[in-house]
């Protein structure tokens, strides 16, 4: 079966990467449409078994997008999510190349030009959503213009690819009325080949590890805070990107003795050493709206640390109570004043946790045992072609 899969606009990171290569795998003759911005470097193009064909992209002049944007916004319009020269060169790709029998629509902009391209060829189509972009969105003013799009194109669409019952809930009912058809899965990691066991060095302090945006929305002076209240011995370490404002505003403060920042890009190689390293990973996302509340199987930190066997600390929600129900990997908390407490508690039984912890990636994050029920489920709807 030959499949297309759209994702324009977002970077490509490794779960792409992974859907493709696993239907690859499975028989799928699978095309990747992106664009050459798209690839930032974490993921190596070297990786990705299937063919990329690149849109090349004409960016308008930023003061008619501006004019252009408002217009639409004022007059409450049909916005379309990427430039008008990106959906056709996308839409060209796919209407002169071999006949393809299913479009994946990654994220909302792959979801639109799939739906358009199905309105002119029949080609069933199905929406790969990642985010929960909806009205509960702390930035919804700034796309809201854009949402009658994607909840059209939705609607046309023959199924839905997400990640657990929950979000699937709250994209439905944000989306609704939808096709039925939905397939859950999770974002999850491949397993590692076998690696020699890592000792730390004699002396060497436990590692508590945030892996993510470093920045005051994130939680960054929250965690820098609740640091010097730590265990003894127990080190906190931020990795991850950080905006030029803030790492100055950093730079001006006395930080905790047992803290450490590094931001340099690491590789998926590097990523893996980081994580592994650790003695606990921190899984932690704002409560107040659906798609950052609802992640324990939605985020890929999380099935790294997990594949690692690194217990984690998350606030307290359903999705991470239901997680932590089946497999006990790790503590919820409500706040960062409970937080020394559940490192203390980790660690006083790290390998219980983290025993939990790895059959918990077997179970749930293990993204190779999904591959065969998902291409039998595409074949399944691209057999509705219109």
């Amino acid at each position: 079966m030959r499949v297309a899969a759209v994702q324009l606009g977002i970077p490509v990171q490794s779960y792409t990467r992974d859907l493709l290569n696993g239907l690859h795998a499975r028989g799928f003759d699978v095309v990747l449409v992106s664009r050459p911005e798209d690839w930032p470097g974490y993921v190596d193009p070297r990786s990705l078994e299937a063919p990329v064909y690149l849109v090349e992209t004409q960016k308008p002049r930023r003061a008619w997008r501006e004019v252009r944007n408002t217009i639409v916004q004022a007059l409450g319009l049909p916005a379309s999510i990427s430039p008008a020269h990106t959906h056709r060169e996308a839409e060209r790709y796919l209407g002169v190349s071999a006949p393809f029998d299913l479009v994946i629509g990654i994220e909302r902009s792959g979801l639109e030009i799939a739906a358009r391209f199905a309105e002119k060829s029949g080609v069933p189509f199905v929406y790969y959503c990642l985010e929960l972009y909806i009205e509960d969105h702390p930035e919804y003013p700034r796309f809201k213009w854009k949402r009658r799009s994607e909840i059209e194109s939705h609607r046309r669409a023959a199924a839905t690819i997400i990640q657990d019952q929950s979000r699937w809930n709250a994209l439905r009912a944000a989306n609704g009325p939808v096709s039925d058809e939905v397939f859950f899965l999770p974002v999850g990691v491949p397993r590692l080949a076998e690696r020699t066991a890592r000792t730390a060095p004699a002396g060497e302090p436990s590692s508590v590890l945030y892996l993510g945006l470093i920045r005051p929305t994130r939680f960054a002076d929250e965690l820098l805070a609740a640091a010097p209240a730590l265990p003894s011995g127990v080190r906190m370490r931020l990795h991850g990107p950080i905006s030029r404002d803030y790492a100055k505003t950093l730079a001006g403060r006395r930080l905790p003795d047992n803290v450490t920042v590094t931001t340099e890009l690491l590789d998926e190689a590097g990523v893996v050493d980081l994580v592994e390293s650790a003695a606990i990973g921190l899984s932690l996302y704002r409560r107040d709206y659906a798609n950052d509340r609802i992640t324990a199987f939605s985020s890929q930190k999380l099935a790294m640390y997990l594949r690692a066997g690194v217990p984690v600390i998350s606030f307290a929600s359903e999705s991470y109570a239901e997680l932590f129900s089946r497999h006990r990997c790790g503590e919820m908390i409500d706040d960062f004043a409970e937080l020394p407490a559940a490192v203390g508690k980790i660690l006083e039984r790290r390998e219980e946790y983290s025993r939990a912890a790895r059959e918990a990636f077997a179970a749930i994050y293990d993204i190779d045992q999904y591959w065969a029920r998902l291409a039998e489920f595409l074949t399944r709807v691209a057999a509705r072609r219109a």
